[in-house]
């Protein structure tokens, strides 16, 4: 089932030495139901212009759950992104149904 969580993100490139570019990443995730949810992580995909995926890194939140009406924050930086990582999206990555 998808996420019922509200995402809000705010992405900035930073150049390095030598070239190389640091992502840093920072948002808030907003739960607007009168129940709690539950985040195993926030996937951040690099893709290129054409909307390739050039990498993936996951975020995990330093509480997984988000109470009814409560608002987390987030963020991380991404060091040596790729060159051709032009784009960034997020998704948020729901807890595990559990075991049988």
């Amino acid at each position: 089932r998808p996420s019922q969580l509200a995402v809000e993100a705010r992405v900035s490139r930073r150049p390095l030495s030598a070239g190389k570019v640091a992502l840093e990443v920072s948002g808030a995730l907003t739960n607007p139901t009168s129940e709690k949810q539950v985040v195993a992580a926030i996937e951040l995909r690099l893709a290129d212009d054409g909307g390739q995926t050039v990498e993936r890194r996951l975020i995990r939140p330093a509480d997984p759950m988000v109470a009814p009406g409560a608002v987390a924050s987030f963020s991380t930086v991404a060091l040596d992104v790729p060159e051709e990582a032009t784009r960034v999206f997020l998704a948020i990555q729901p807890a595990p149904l559990g075991r049988f």
